[in-house]
């Protein structure tokens, strides 16, 4: 996991909105929970972030979109 990502957990767990799990199958992984908290704010949140996405993406033509999709899967395909 990126230290960027590890910061954002961090803070979303700091602020009661997540737990981390551990996998007791296997230690390395751990598991990623909503909490109550975060379960109560979980529909405003998709909502705001459904609204910033199509704002964003105004004026650029579908065909566009999946072709930057395609690149970005192409690009996970190579880690």
């Amino acid at each position: 996991m990126t230290g960027a990502m590890t910061r954002m957990l961090d803070r979303l767990q700091t602020k009661n909105f997540i737990n981390r799990v551990r996998s007791t199958d296997d230690r390395r992984v751990v598991k990623l929970e909503l909490t109550e908290r975060g379960r109560k704010v979980y529909p405003t949140l998709r909502t705001c972030s459904s609204v910033a996405i199509d704002q964003m993406l105004q004026g650029i033509e579908q065909k566009d979109i999946e072709h930057v999709e395609f690149l970005l899967e192409k690009m996970l395909a190579n880690k």
